[in-house]
């Protein structure tokens, strides 16, 4: 396989782990199907690799997935995981770091400047991982953060207002990233989880300034720039299903 169609495998691989991971949670909170949003999505990249490597995936057709004209994550969930199986086997030999994924969509984010923002930013996070730019990584993820947070206290800036973890003076726009986090956290108690990791992302992202790195002494290494991402990665996970 060459570089060009082993990079487009590798962004497919990113896709299906994302979706792998979307079905999981539906499985997980019990819900009986796709919502079709999310579903439209899945289908679409799917039925793009089938057509880019008709003879390496496995046989996909969307009516084996459903039942009562319902789309079951967990017979998404099962094709995914034989085609993640196979495509890792193909891609066994690439270069180590180019299959960093996964690929996440932001097709959740109502404002669309915002999400212009975020679909710029993720691809070169992803880039700056591949390369191991740590500082990048940590600087990126930051911002991806407080933009997709950003986006889902602007839907209601009534209820985020109220919040009793707002500050007392301005809206979302005007809050700093932790507080951003404590209020989404207040909003959806199942950002927990971010709020509980976030210390990373929240003191790393001011290396920016090169005197807060100075005084500061924090370690920038590999691992605390897939903490950023794996934060990140909780953010999308939660905020991207209805």
């Amino acid at each position: 396989m060459d570089e060009l169609n082993r990079k487009r495998l590798g962004r497919y691989y990113r896709a299906f782990k994302s979706f792998i991971s979307q079905a999981t949670d539906l499985i997980d909170k019990k819900w009986p199907c796709v919502p079709e949003e999310t579903f439209r999505q899945m289908d679409a990249e799917i039925r793009s690799a089938m057509a880019d490597f008709e003879n390496l995936l496995p046989a996909y057709d969307d009516a084996d997935l459903q039942d009562d004209g319902l789309f079951k994550p967990d017979a998404i969930r099962a094709w995914l995981n034989r085609a993640i199986a196979v495509i890792e086997a193909e891609l066994d030999d690439a270069p180590r770091g180019e299959v960093i994924g996964p690929t996440l969509t932001f097709s959740f984010i109502t404002d669309v400047k915002l999400r212009a923002i975020v679909e710029r930013d993720y691809p070169e996070l992803l880039t700056a991982f591949s390369a191991s730019c740590k500082k990048s990584c940590l600087i990126l993820a930051g911002g991806l953060i407080e933009t997709v947070l950003l986006d889902f206290l602007l839907q209601d800036v009534a209820a985020a207002r109220a919040a009793t973890k707002a500050p007392a003076k301005g809206g979302p726009q005007d809050w700093s990233l932790e507080q951003l986090i404590d209020v989404s956290v207040e909003l959806k108690p199942t950002l927990l989880p971010v709020q509980r990791m976030s210390h990373t992302v929240r003191q790393y992202r001011n290396l920016v300034h090169p005197m807060v790195e100075l005084k500061s002494n924090m370690q920038v290494a590999i691992e605390e720039a897939r903490m950023a991402i794996s934060v990140l990665q909780i953010v999308h996970r939660e905020l991207s299903i209805p």
